[in-house]
């Protein structure tokens, strides 16, 4: 519990932590509310574009997605996961990486029937 507040007080401060919406959904999972921690991932995903190396953000909400049914998140977030592997092979010599362009954004995936 005192885990639980102290995140959930970090993400009022920055929404855009990341790394602290994944520890918060793994402790949702393991107390079994899986669909809480769906939902805190999801909140997350407006700004996976923002940052780099979000991978395994977008795999971990792309797998809760699918295990609970939610196909429309499980396939935007497997989408964009595909577009940043695309990107990253197309790296310069000088390591230079172009900001990923969303697919679509959250807003059209929520709203689509």
């Amino acid at each position: 519990q005192e885990l639980e507040n102290k995140l959930i007080q970090t993400l009022q401060t920055d929404p855009r932590f990341l790394s602290a919406r994944q520890m918060l959904a793994e402790l949702y999972v393991k107390n079994g509310q899986k669909q809480k921690a769906l939902e805190c991932l999801k909140q997350g995903l407006r700004f996976v574009e923002l940052q780099r190396n979000n991978d395994a953000y977008l795999y971990q909400t792309a797998m809760l997605a699918l295990e609970l049914g939610d196909l429309k998140t499980h396939s935007f977030a497997m989408k964009t996961m595909g577009q940043n592997m695309t990107y990253d092979m197309g790296r310069t010599r000088a390591g230079y990486r172009p900001a990923a362009k969303p697919l679509q954004s959250l807003n059209t995936l929520q709203k689509a029937p």
